[in-house]
């Protein structure tokens, strides 16, 4: 939900406008002491966060299920071809 203290964030250019976003993978997903909530609550969650980051214009990029290596590989020319 978007609460009017949020808006300065949204308005002000100091953030990059693309987002990534990496889905909850049920196959490698684990709790522990940093991640207290179940497989359910992280895709509430992750859906909640996709939702609220296009509601503010952001460009959401949605990371695959790939290797650590292919998905840093993603990030990188995500990145610097928004630089052209």
């Amino acid at each position: 939900m978007l609460r009017a203290r949020h808006l300065p964030l949204t308005l002000s250019g100091c953030y990059h406008s693309a987002v990534f976003l990496v889905p909850p993978w049920e196959e490698i997903y684990t709790s522990g002491f940093e991640r207290r909530h179940g497989f359910a609550e992280a895709v509430s969650e992750y859906e909640r966060l996709d939702t609220a980051y296009r509601s503010f214009g952001y460009d959401v990029i949605v990371l695959p299920r790939q290797s650590i290596q292919e998905r840093a590989a993603l990030v990188l020319s995500r990145l610097a071809s928004k630089r052209s």
